[in-house]
């Protein structure tokens, strides 16, 4: 078994190479159906279009600092951060805080972050170029969204489980509010990681065992120095992994949280106790869902405790899709494959 996990864009659990976008650092065009800001129309999808948009800009040009809440809500703060990114980019006179469809505004929003620009690819085949200092603060901005993201999905895991929890010992009691039965309650559970199909004195223990590895992941979150601090998160701008694959989005090492001041036995100079992401893939995690469910899934990786035996690996080929990779997966394998924490956590979280 390895001791490190690379994952990269796959069919099915991840993106293909192929959806990897052409232009610039976004994610692809940016488009709004009616105007958005002061005295406009501010349908609730565009004005979220918006808040990505913004949120994917440095604030060195102008970006939110701090972040915008995508909630489709065309509240103070955005309009104030369509105000604040049109002063920096046009001067008072094009600060009107009002983007309409075409506009200049959008345009220039197209130009830094979405599909119209075109910026090119360093010798890894990746970009933004290594040495663009300013890459490090696009990479953040869009990794902070997907990191405070993932940590609202792991919490919504964490509260499944605890009910889970409190009916894993009952028996099944059909009647006629399902939703408080206990086949509703170990639903999600029995999806990803097939409790019951455990023997009825193992159910709890592996119930737990899943909650402990939620639970030591929010511990990541609080460790020094906030995100990027020490021993959390990093950016990994190298493009030693991208030798192995150009379309690798993150590594670390299994059971890297207890692995605390060792450097990594792959990648020297880089620490055992960090999760690193690949910035020359920054435009993967422009995608909220597969971005935060890459975050959770290396977080599985790199909280399971190795010591008790509980680390979290890959399970099957990543050639193949995930749905039927998983499906022949056992209830053994399932709690100790990356992809069931993330796949959980994600259907927690909605």
């Amino acid at each position: 078994m390895n001791d490190v996990c690379t994952d990269i864009y796959i069919n099915g659990g991840q993106s293909s190479p192929a959806e990897k976008p052409e232009g610039g650092a976004g994610a692809g065009e940016i488009v709004i159906s009616a105007s958005v800001g002061i005295s406009s129309t501010n349908r609730a999808n565009d004005v979220g279009v918006i808040q990505d948009a913004l949120n994917r800009v440095s604030p060195a040009e102008g970006g939110p600092s701090p972040l915008l809440v995508r909630d489709g809500i065309c509240g103070p703060k955005t309009k104030n951060a369509i105000q604040q990114f049109q002063l920096k980019q046009f001067g008072w006179s094009g600060a009107d805080g009002k983007i309409n469809p075409g506009g200049q505004t959008i345009t220039r929003l197209n130009e830094l972050v979405g599909g119209g620009a075109k910026r090119p690819m360093d010798s890894n085949g990746g970009y933004p170029a290594v040495d663009d200092e300013k890459a490090d603060e696009l990479f953040k901005a869009a990794m902070t969204v997907g990191l405070t993201r993932a940590k609202s999905w792991i919490r919504a895991a964490q509260t499944n489980l605890d009910i889970a929890l409190a009916y894993v010992d009952q028996p099944n009691t059909p009647g006629a509010f399902q939703v408080f039965s206990r086949e509703e309650r170990m639903r999600l559970a029995n999806r990803y990681f097939r409790i019951d199909d455990f023997t009825p004195s193992l159910r709890r223990m592996m119930l737990q065992r899943v909650q402990h590895v939620y639970t030591t992941m929010l511990r990541v979150f609080e460790r020094p120095g906030g995100l990027w601090g020490e021993k959390a998160f990093e950016i990994d701008s190298t493009g030693i992994v991208l030798k192995q694959s150009k379309t690798a989005t993150a590594h670390t090492n299994l059971g890297g949280f207890y692995k605390s001041g060792k450097e990594s036995p792959f990648q020297k100079g880089q620490r055992a106790d960090s999760i690193y992401f690949v910035r020359q893939n920054i435009a993967y995690f422009y995608d909220q869902d597969k971005g935060t469910k890459t975050i959770v899934h290396e977080l599985a990786h790199f909280c399971g405790d190795y010591r008790i035996g509980w680390d979290i690996d890959d399970f099957g080929a990543y050639g193949e899709p995930e749905v039927p990779r998983v499906a022949r997966l056992s209830p053994w394998e399932r709690v100790h494959h990356a992809d069931s924490y993330a796949r959980f956590a994600r259907a927690a979280g909605k």
